[in-house]
């Protein structure tokens, strides 16, 4: 039987659906009728966060997971600290740069 968002499917065979209606989220999930059309079977995930696509320079990220680039050195000539940027966890977002090159 249909089910939500899940169509009619035939007994003992499976249905299948994009993660894309939860946000940020990327794969599929899918879900058996049982043998006896029933019912359904518990729906297994694959769901994970989705990516935060290339910006301003900044590679695309896996979520959760920062990334650095390096800063040109300060007026003394000493290094500078590098410029940091975090792909939140929830994916598709980034958080605020960190430090940005600024030569204060």
């Amino acid at each position: 039987p249909a089910d939500g968002p899940w169509p009619a499917t035939a007994a003992g065979r499976q249905s299948r659906l994009l993660c894309a209606d939860a946000v940020g989220q990327i794969g599929h999930r899918t879900r058996a009728c049982q043998e006896s059309g029933a019912g359904w079977a518990a729906v297994q995930t694959n769901c994970i966060p989705a990516p935060c696509p290339p910006n301003a320079g900044w590679p695309k990220t896996p979520a959760g997971v920062t990334v650095s680039r390096r800063c040109p050195p300060l007026p003394s000539g000493a290094a500078a600290p590098p410029a940091t940027r975090r792909c939140a966890a929830a994916g598709t977002l980034w958080d605020s740069v960190v430090n940005d090159c600024r030569l204060d």
